[in-house]
């Protein structure tokens, strides 16, 4: 749901205008209605995975057994063969004003799991999702540890594709993206801190509007990342995720209408709450 100031550019009339308006109030609106309820679900989620004792209830001793490497996420510690996890993220963009007719912050929602592999390595893959905006990574990582500190290398293929056929309009975008990256991580016994840097390209694109098609094979260098993530046990070996990730990019998928237009480089924050079953 995002609009761009740059489609006036195409000469729009002035319904079609008048339409990038109101849709434009329209995701401001649902942000502030899904934010709240995102973050109430996050409140449920610390509730199920029994933080804090509840009244009549006996205080159970500290789990001392656990060992965040276990079961963390993005730590890049390896696992035993056969270990799976999975995750529910909420991931909020800061989008440049360039790209929207007002700046919107718009989240997304995002499942990952992890299947494990002998000697370091795990298969991992998911979906995140705007409902007009999607992503599906698919990748594998190989990742080893010296005592409490682990590096990690990863490298996934993914999927996109933006399609809005409302209000006017009969636009859709599809493409892949190569994102390799590297991490490196300490794990104290119930917490976690990760640094991670990637890189993008993008190709296979294919955006088509209305009777008009453009098409690039060629994969092009799109932009990199760093990442500084935390994690934390909650209880019952459950672990809550906070990440703060700067983009410098030339293309966002959460802002696919902007590929056309986009002609430099831009930086784009992003805000990650994590619950790791």
């Amino acid at each position: 749901m995002i609009w761009l100031r740059s489609l006036s550019h195409s000469k729009l009339s002035d319904e079609k205008e008048e339409l990038i308006l109101n849709k434009t109030i329209f995701v401001n609106s649902m942000s502030e209605f899904c934010l709240p309820c995102l973050k109430n679900l996050m409140a449920l989620l610390l509730v199920f995975s029994g933080l804090g004792p509840v009244k009549g209830q006996t205080t159970q001793p500290a789990d001392t057994s656990f060992v965040i490497r276990d079961k963390a996420f993005y730590l890049p510690a390896p696992a035993r063969n056969g270990d799976f996890r999975h995750m529910v993220s909420i991931t909020r963009f800061f989008l440049p004003s360039d790209w929207t007719n007002v700046a919107i912050n718009a989240p997304m929602f995002n499942y990952t799991a992890r299947y494990s592999l002998p000697a370091g390595f795990a298969v991992e893959g998911g979906v995140s999702t705007l409902f007009i905006t999607n992503r599906f990574p698919i990748g594998i990582r190989y990742a080893h540890s010296f005592k409490n500190v682990h590096v990690g290398l990863t490298y996934q293929y993914a999927y996109n594709i933006g399609f809005l056929y409302e209000w006017g309009f009969t636009t859709q975008l599809t493409s892949w993206s190569r994102i390799p990256s590297i991490s490196v991580g300490y794990s104290f016994k119930s917490t976690s801190l990760t640094l991670k840097a990637g890189w993008e390209y993008i190709g296979a694109v294919k955006y088509k509007t209305g009777e008009n098609t453009m098409t690039s094979n060629e994969f092009k260098w799109n932009g990199s990342n760093v990442s500084l993530i935390l994690e934390q046990k909650l209880v019952n070996k459950h672990l809550m995720t906070f990440a703060f990730e700067m983009d410098h990019v030339n293309f966002a998928m959460v802002a696919w209408p902007a590929y056309p237009v986009n002609k430099k480089m831009y930086y784009v924050p992003v805000v990650i709450w994590g619950y790791t079953f």
